[in-house]
């Protein structure tokens, strides 16, 4: 329920919240939240809160009496915890019954109106016609789906993978907690068939079951025991029902189709490990990375292609919740995904889909941060140089070795230069400006650190060109690095996003920093897969790093562009030299923190210069 929500986020914060913030953030019109304000204003005094408006500021919350205010949310949480009155719950509702559905019925159930349902008659027809189903509507009995219950397994088994909250809860009281045995008897029966199966996939099984079995324990079906079926004997044992022989079949071709024997798999990973190697071998000399030389990381990889090859010949693929994330966290290996997508569909004729690369590229991010651990290891030697080396060095070594846990870390004072050399350290830390002969990285750091120093000296040795670097100056230090006065445009209105990303991108090239080809790249990257992400935030980037230059073109337009139903408020666009993986990362990562953050992006498109958008950057980074 939206009005809980917008209590909620008035409770969280100490400032005003505009009425654009909760526009952005629920989607809605304003005429819409000044309905929900409204109602909220006039529920106040009797539940314990005071609304407050602030022309051009928004809406602050005062808690007047907390015990009032409680019991009003939890009301609100009732009310909200109920299921939602749409089209896919109506229809779920009616597909869950086998007789008649009288309107009344209907709109107790969901808390709706009559009209509504009424008025919902063409959706809800077009809505089961995918299913091949029809509904029939009789005056005085009410409405049901025409067709045999059974036949509505299909629309029921989608819903049950859905998470739809009414077919999930009616199905799983009607069976119970008898489906442990069910679930239990499966996944033994294919242990001894030496058959692998993957999470997504055995959901797929047990949703299939579960709906089947609450059919037919609705329509009470016979029971016909099975000698040799360990599986329907143990349904009959504890729901009292039979499996017709067509259902029978339908899932002995499930089974089929979702489990592959793991001589399937050995057929496909004899073919498999000389074409990655050959692509990582490419990959590792473009991007100055290692995949190639870990094999681990490559077993697993080729076990993973192994399946996807084989679920790409029976045309299966899963769904990935994380998707869009991994795509923003991790550009540079998602190109790469891509590229290494692209060989195998050549190679074995399969699609695979922007979900499946997204499971691709999760191999490759477990293989980087592997070599992100390893850059602290190869530090085994660390010299800490502070002015007297007393008590302040020692509460630094305790901070430094939460670091680099496996080091022989030691302090050493300013008189101490000569025997810091003798130490011979792979990297130093100090407090004070100082000479020595040593050619190793130096980091200048404060006398106390606190918690963000170190998660900016982790930057800082993440990015490999460390010498000489302080923690003092790394927000200023990567501001300067990325964002140029040059490279800031405010827009007041643009039609065309991929018309306006590629005119942009081509400034990048003639300017001699995107490197040969940048905004072919970059436009080639855009065909695979939209860079438009988050509260209108979009991240436009080559499939291959090349620039010359570490750059962000930043674009505000004050109206947004809507392409492909996707509204575009800001535009980051990225040009980075090739061996600047993990940089690549961390710049994406903090875009990701900002755009999930909707009243600095509200800010951000009210900025009228350079130094405005710094400044609000700056707070964030």
């Amino acid at each position: 329920m939206r009005e809980l929500n917008i209590i909620n986020d008035l409770i969280e914060t100490n400032d005003y919240l505009s009425i654009e913030y909760f526009m952005n953030k629920y989607s809605v019109s304003k005429r819409t939240l000044q309905n929900d304000f409204s109602y909220l204003t006039n529920a106040g005094k009797a539940n314990g809160f005071h609304l407050m408006q602030k022309r051009g500021r928004g809406y602050l919350l005062e808690v007047l009496d907390i015990e009032k205010l409680n019991n009003f949310t939890s009301k609100l949480d009732k009310i909200s915890n109920k299921p939602k009155v749409s089209i896919e719950n109506i229809v779920a509702y009616i597909a869950l019954h086998d007789n008649y559905i009288k309107t009344d019925e209907l709109v107790d159930i969901l808390e709706t109106s009559k009209s509504l349902i009424k008025k919902s008659k063409n959706e809800i027809d077009r809505y089961i016609s995918k299913y091949n189903l029809v509904m029939d509507r009789k005056a005085h009995y009410g409405i049901k789906i025409n067709n045999p219950l059974i036949e509505h397994r299909k629309l029921l088994i989608e819903l049950y993978l859905k998470d739809n909250e009414m077919v999930k809860k009616y199905i799983d009281n009607k069976i119970g907690d008898n489906f442990i045995y069910v679930k239990k008897t499966l996944i033994n029966k294919l242990k001894r068939r030496n058959l692998d199966i993957y999470y997504v996939e055995l959901n797929e099984i047990i949703a299939w079951l579960k709906v089947t079995i609450y059919i037919h324990l609705k329509i009470n079906t016979p029971i016909n025991l099975h000698e040799n079926s360990e599986l329907l004997n143990i349904i009959a044992q504890k729901f009292n029902i039979g499996i017709p022989e067509g259902d029978i079949k339908e899932f002995t071709q499930l089974i089929k189709t979702k489990t592959k024997s793991n001589e399937d798999y050995i057929k496909d990973l004899e073919e498999l490990p000389s074409d990655i190697c050959a692509f990582f071998i490419d990959v590792d000399k473009k991007n100055n990375t290692s995949f190639n030389s870990d094999d681990d990381f490559k077993q697993l990889l080729t076990m993973h292609i192994a399946s996807l090859v084989n679920r790409g010949k029976f045309k299966v693929s899963y769904t990935n919740p994380i998707i869009d994330e991994l795509s923003i966290k991790y550009p540079t290996l998602f190109n790469i995904a891509i590229s290494l997508s692209q060989m195998l569909e050549d190679k074995y004729r399969i699609k695979i889909t922007r979900d499946e690369i997204g499971f691709i590229a999760t191999h490759f991010a477990v293989h980087m941060e592997k070599e992100f651990a390893n850059k602290f290891k190869k530090y085994y030697k660390i010299a800490i140089v502070c002015s007297t080396g007393g008590g302040s060095a020692y509460l630094t070594k305790l901070k430094i070795a939460s670091l680099f846990e496996t080091s022989n870390i030691e302090t050493f004072s300013i008189l101490q230069i000569k025997e810091l050399e003798e130490f011979n350290p792979d990297i130093v830390f100090s407090t004070i400006d100082f000479n020595m002969n040593l050619k190793v990285p130096l980091i200048y750091i404060k006398e106390l650190l606190d918690d963000y120093d170190i998660l900016k000296i982790k930057q800082l040795v993440s990015l490999d060109k460390i010498h000489g670097a302080s923690i003092n100056e790394t927000k200023d230090y990567y501001i300067k690095r990325f964002f140029n006065p040059n490279y800031f445009l405010i827009e007041k209105h643009e039609d065309d996003y991929i018309k306006c990303i590629s005119n942009m991108s081509k400034i990048v090239e003639k300017a001699g920093i995107g490197g040969e080809y940048y905004s072919k790249l970059l436009l080639k990257r855009e065909s695979f897969s939209s860079t438009i992400y988050l509260n209108g935030v979009a991240i436009p980037h080559p499939i291959e790093m090349k620039a010359n230059k570490d750059l962000v073109f930043v674009k505000i337009f004050k109206n947004p562009i809507i392409f492909n139903n996707k509204k575009v408020s800001i535009i980051f666009m990225i040009a980075l030299k090739k061996d600047n993986l993990e940089l690549h990362k961390q710049i994406t990562q903090d875009l990701f923190e900002i755009m999930n953050d909707i009243q600095m992006i509200q800010r951000l498109i009210k900025v009228n210069s350079f130094k405005e958008f710094i400044a609000l950057i700056n707070k964030k980074v």
